[in-house]
């Protein structure tokens, strides 16, 4: 009867901890950058979504989560570890995807022309004028 009292806590406490560890990631990857970048006025301007910004809470997550798996492991609690496990997997693939996609947005920016004449802005839809030469 121990041991099923045991895998029981296991289970919970692995839920437990993966829920909370998903809210986090959620609170990293999507919360955070919306309010982050959330205007109401228009005439502000509009900085890009730069993923290395959050890239390093992103990172204590998952150190936080590799340590907690490997506790768990040495305190014989599989259930709560392989949990872990995956949890840690999700955020490395999360770091690895955001990383890979970040590197390809810096790319294309330093690839691009510089701009030339007028540009349309697009909060407001007024033209300004653009001066691209070295002054």
């Amino acid at each position: 009867m121990p041991d099923r009292l045991h895998r029981g806590a296991d289970a919970a406490i692995g839920c437990a901890l993966v829920l909370l560890e998903l809210v986090a990631l959620a609170v990293c990857v999507v919360v955070w950058p919306f309010i982050d970048h959330f205007e109401l006025d228009p005439e502000t301007p509009q900085h890009p979504y730069v993923f290395w910004d959050y890239a390093p809470a992103i990172a204590v997550l998952g150190a936080v989560v590799v340590i907690v798996g490997v506790v768990a492991a040495k305190g014989r609690a599989t259930i709560t570890a392989v949990s872990q496990l995956v949890m840690a997997l999700l955020v490395a693939a999360v770091l690895a995807v955001g990383s890979v996609a970040q590197h390809h947005e810096d790319d294309r920016a330093q690839s691009a022309p510089a701009p030339t004449g007028r540009a349309l802005i697009a909060p407001t839809f007024a033209y300004a004028a653009v001066d691209a030469s070295p002054h």
